[in-house]
């Protein structure tokens, strides 16, 4: 999905506020039951429409690491 996600500065953009900001937002949300419920559900149908338009799902590796 990173793959696709990069080919716009849109894209581009989300990834570097996601990776920066998710490991926090995992650690807060993580011990929250109803939240991470409210939270996972449209990130799993963000993810089942990706796939359904045959984006793959791939682990992404940055070039710059």
């Amino acid at each position: 999905r990173d793959y696709n996600l990069k080919k716009s500065i849109s894209g581009r953009i989300f990834i570097k506020v996601y990776y920066a900001l998710s490991p926090t937002l995992v650690k807060w949300v993580g011990n929250i039951n109803w939240l991470k419920k409210l939270i996972r559900y449209p990130l799993n149908r963000l993810v089942d429409h990706l796939k359904l338009s045959g984006i793959k799902d791939t682990p992404y590796q940055d070039p710059e690491n």
